[in-house]
């Protein structure tokens, strides 16, 4: 998982749908890794949509499922809610290739532990876009509203776009690069996982706190620090080591 510092020219107010369809064009001419393309999108994502908005990349691979770009702690943590309860809308965005959409306001919303998780993490809306991909790898594009407006028409629209250009660097990997090479770039992607539960259980015992404070403040540091969270965790785990 990376999350690399954003670009100042990412970090200066909002940017036009005009402007981030063609940011998102040029950086599927770039040659650069799986992780790095994708991370770049998530921090455009942030900049385009209107509101307030976190946003996240999911991966599911061979069963596996792992967020493996982000931008903003709540959208991490609402994702590994769903990873941890097997239940959630970027879940079945990401394995069924649907776009979803939910209300943390509305009482007859299905995912209804996660909706509570959002209230309290306050998220009103969220949007979950699936990875178009004929593969055995899917995903979804995933957008929270921290206090802002519902996700009208047009932001699904925009986050279809911002999927379909995720899908399209995913799809380049797989089809670009000898199979091996594809297959080491996914397990790149997807190696986070172990050490973060790791981490997350050394910060549960040495800090008497839940998995999502624990995961926060693994999150937090990775923002602070511009470290990737498989580098935070994997120095939480090694400072608990004699």
């Amino acid at each position: 998982m990376s999350s690399p510092a954003a670009p100042d020219d990412e970090r200066q107010g909002p940017v036009s749908a005009g402007e981030a369809l063609a940011r998102l064009a040029q950086l599927l001419l770039a040659p650069v890794p799986l992780t790095s393309a994708l991370q770049q999108i998530a921090d455009l994502a942030v900049h385009t949509f209107p509101g307030p908005v976190e946003v996240s990349v999911t991966l599911v691979e061979d069963g596996r499922v792992d967020t493996v770009a982000f931008a903003g702690a709540a959208a991490v943590t609402l994702d590994e809610r769903q990873y941890t309860t097997g239940f959630g809308p970027c879940l079945d965005a990401a394995l069924y290739s649907q776009t979803i959409r939910t209300d943390s306001a509305d009482d007859r919303m299905p995912y209804r532990d996660f909706r509570e998780v959002c209230r309290r993490a306050g998220v009103t809306h969220t949007l979950s876009a699936g990875l178009p991909v004929a593969h055995r790898t899917g995903g979804a594009l995933n957008v929270y509203t921290v206090g802002g407006p519902p996700l009208d028409r047009p932001a699904v629209e925009l986050a279809e776009t911002f999927a379909g250009y995720a899908a399209a660097a995913l799809g380049r990997t797989l089809a670009a690069v000898p199979t091996a090479t594809a297959a080491d770039q996914l397990r790149a992607a997807m190696a986070a996982r172990v050490l973060v539960e790791q981490a997350k259980g050394v910060l549960m015992a040495r800090e008497r706190c839940t998995q999502e404070q624990a995961l926060h403040h693994l999150v937090r540091l990775s923002e602070d620090e511009a470290r990737s969270l498989r580098d935070v965790a994997a120095g939480v785990v090694a400072s608990s080591q004699p």
